[in-house]
């Protein structure tokens, strides 16, 4: 019999095995007859019914491409059904795509127990039976995968607007107690941690939506606007002070440091590499923020005493969740390993470059290079703006 007529004639046989191979699953458990074979029985027959259409060689390529014809008109197949159901259910995507590598088996276990010859004809039915599977496969995890990264966007979008309105009343109030008279220097103390607190856990945040954006596909937006590099150091040096009051800070900036960029992002990019670099340096030693023009550039430095970073680390130090090797004692730290990231793909969104230095001489410098003139991706030349351990000039 023909793979096609096979299918078509020992379904429920094929869905019983089905069914038996899903209730093994753990997200599976509790889950009725019905909902373990879900779309099961219309996936299979919408493999036999396409093994029955001529075929031809352009159409199995664009199939083999994941470009198999689709019915005008169909909103949903019931492959893509068939992921999204499971996302629903608590399947993970390995556990998902498990149900198709057993219905695969399961489907040429049957079939060909009581061939007598496996011929050209049975294997031309095989080769559009795997054909089939593939392509439902790949539909089903299409549709898995969007649906939750779109959750997980919007869940961490969600997070990061509900959570940014109450930490800034913490911070403002934190700020107002720290300005008011008459605190005791307990007080004084403790409205200092609430601020520090309160500046991590923003920080922490703006990474998590900035880190969800750029992995699934995305580039940071923009928004450039005309600026001076000097003022935004300043001011970013100036509320570290506030949120670090026992650790020393260093400025120097010299020449013209005015330029197109989008200034939250270049705040941005100073917070999270002085945060790397208390986080990292050594507690009784200045944290030096530099920053000077050139002609068609400008340079920022910021730099810390301490253990050097290791050649390995420093070939992945930008990576996310990647946290440093550098500290003599360790010490407890809310860090998830992201500032570093977000600072190289903020550097990338503006066409600049971002190297590391570090020795156990001369310290760790993370040197940030930008063009004065911001201009959309479309219009950069295309760079390579990597991690560089080499020695800087």
């Amino acid at each position: 019999m023909i793979l096609s007529r096979f299918i078509l004639a020992n379904i429920d046989q094929i869905l019983g095995e089905w069914e038996k191979f899903a209730r093994t699953i753990p997200a599976a458990a509790g889950m009725d007859a019905a909902a373990l074979r879900n779309d099961a029985a219309k996936i299979l027959t919408t493999i036999a019914r396409q093994m029955e259409m001529d075929q031809s060689g352009s159409d199995q390529e664009a199939k083999s491409k994941g470009q198999a014809f689709r019915a005008t008109g169909d909103l949903e197949t019931s492959a893509e059904s068939h992921g999204s159901v499971r996302l629903d259910s608590g399947f993970n995507l390995n556990e998902m795509v498990s149900e198709y590598r057993a219905l695969r088996a399961t489907v040429i276990r049957l079939w060909t127990r009581d061939l007598s010859t496996i011929d050209g004809d049975a294997l031309y039915d095989l080769t559009r039976f795997n054909e089939g599977i593939d392509q439902a496969l790949t539909e089903s995890i299409a549709r898995y995968t969007a649906l939750r990264d779109r959750a997980r966007e919007l869940f961490l979008g969600i997070l990061g607007h509900d959570l940014r309105t109450p930490l800034g009343v913490v911070m403002l109030s934190a700020q107002f107690l720290l300005k008011s008279k008459g605190l005791t220097e307990t007080q004084s103390k403790a409205a200092s941690r609430m601020l520090g607190s309160g500046a991590r856990i923003k920080a922490l945040v703006s990474d998590l939506v900035d880190v969800t954006h750029t992995r699934l596909g995305g580039s940071l937006p923009i928004e450039a606007e005309p600026m001076d590099l000097a003022l935004t150091c300043h001011e970013a040096v100036d509320e570290m002070r506030a949120v670090h009051p026992d650790r020393t800070f260093e400025l120097n900036v010299s020449g013209d440091l005015s330029g197109t960029w989008d200034p939250a992002r270049l705040r941005q990019i100073i917070a999270n590499l002085l945060q790397n670099a208390i986080q990292h340096g050594t507690e009784g030693a200045p944290v030096t923020v530099s920053a000077y023009g050139q002609q068609e550039r400008v340079v920022l430095t910021v730099h810390n005493e301490g253990l050097p970073i290791s050649e390995s680390a420093r070939q992945r130090i930008f990576e996310p969740l990647v946290r440093g090797e550098r500290r003599i004692e360790p010490r407890k730290s809310s860090s998830l390993g992201l500032g570093l990231y977000i600072v190289r793909q903020i550097t990338i969104a503006h066409g600049g470059s971002i190297a590391v230095k570090s020795s156990q001489d001369e310290g760790t410098s993370f040197v940030v290079s930008l063009p004065r003139r911001w201009r959309p991706a479309a219009e950069q030349e295309r760079a390579a703006p990597g991690v560089s351990s080499r020695e800087l000039k």
